[in-house]
């Protein structure tokens, strides 16, 4: 049985466009609780093992106006000791 790791998304984007692109994305691809505002969201769903970066990287494909996107993702899996935070900003992943 695979280990879950849970991540925990926040995103903020002036452009109301890529928000619901991030939105329907992960209500497409996980199991996922999250709250919408405005200008954000916040949510939080699991994955096996670690961080999903292939599905991530296939949403961040997707975004017109990644200049303008702050999004960060904390994802643990307390198993295994793993922890990780990425955040992303000015058009790239930095891993904290």
């Amino acid at each position: 049985m695979a280990n879950i790791c849970t991540n925990i998304l926040y995103c903020r984007t002036e452009h109301e466009s890529d928000l619901k692109k991030v939105e329907d994305f992960l209500e497409k691809h996980f199991e996922v609780y999250q709250q919408t505002y405005i200008d954000s969201l916040e949510a939080e769903f699991e994955s096996c093992w670690d961080y999903p970066e292939v599905k991530m990287n296939r949403l961040m494909a997707t975004l017109e106006h990644k200049d303008k996107l702050y999004m960060r993702v904390l994802s643990y899996c307390l198993e295994d000791e793993y922890a990780c935070l990425r955040v992303f900003k000015n058009g790239e992943w930095e891993i904290k």
